[in-house]
């Protein structure tokens, strides 16, 4: 049982909600090579996506769950469509947008719940990193007095728990994860050189912004090296995976 449809989870099926309702509205006005069991399993985790609110590690654990059906679901009926498309050569744009009306609002479920895991991984880690900081201050504090007193340091805080980087799906056994994605933005445009020099030799034109250029000095320098081109800055973005 998923985490969409386990007994333990309210349910979240919405007949107002948007795109859960044009799936259903689909049905009723054309033929349809979707089953009504598939539309309401993808209007199910459409609106749960859109509905479900994160603030523990447990709520992400049941989101990755819920990331890794929407996630199943797009790709069963992307196979749907291509298996369905494969004998056929008439009609085709026709079929694409029935699946369409399904896959897109799967898609953007999909991204919802991934920004979803995505925020709340950033402030469960905020207030780990807060916490830690104020032990750290605390355990100076309590050496400094000890020290004073003539008495023994303190024993250490017990460690701050570092924020789960993945779950494993209890439903599939799939495992979601972060991925890092190498990522470059203009800093300071009035900084931007026309060429910088690579290894000796002066680089492709960066004037116009060459996303290929920019990535080839990326590498060549180290993807995890600061930025050695005027008014780029490198950085990274975090993507949850599902495998």
């Amino acid at each position: 049982m998923s985490g969409l449809e386990g007994s333990n989870r309210p349910s979240l099926i919405a007949p107002a909600f948007k795109e859960g309702k044009q799936v259903g509205e689909l049905a009723q006005q054309q033929p349809t090579h979707i089953e009504k069991v598939e539309q309401d399993r993808a209007s199910t985790a459409i609106s749960r996506a859109h509905e479900v609110v994160l603030k523990t590690e447990e709520d992400m654990g049941w989101a990755s769950d819920d990331l890794a059906t929407l996630r199943k679901l797009r790709k069963d009926f992307e196979k749907k469509l291509k298996d369905l498309c494969q004998p056929f050569k008439d009609g085709i744009e026709a079929l694409k947008a029935e699946f369409d009306a399904i896959i897109n609002p799967l898609k953007a479920a999909e991204g919802v719940i991934d920004g979803k895991i995505t925020a709340c991984r950033v402030a469960l880690r905020a207030e780990a990193d807060k916490l830690r900081r104020e032990q750290e201050a605390e355990q100076r504090r309590l050496e400094a007095e000890a020290r004073k007193a003539n008495q023994p340091p303190p024993p250490p805080p017990s460690p701050v728990q570092d924020v789960a980087r993945g779950f494993k799906v209890p439903t599939t056994g799939a495992k979601t994860g972060v991925m890092r994605v190498a990522k470059w933005r203009v800093a300071n445009e009035s900084q931007v050189p026309m060429t910088i020099m690579v290894d000796g030799k002066e680089s492709e034109p960066l004037w116009v912004l060459n996303d290929g250029a920019i990535t080839r000095i990326r590498k060549a320098a180290g993807m995890d090296a600061t930025s050695n081109i005027p008014g780029i800055e490198f950085y990274y973005d975090e993507t949850n995976t599902v495998r």
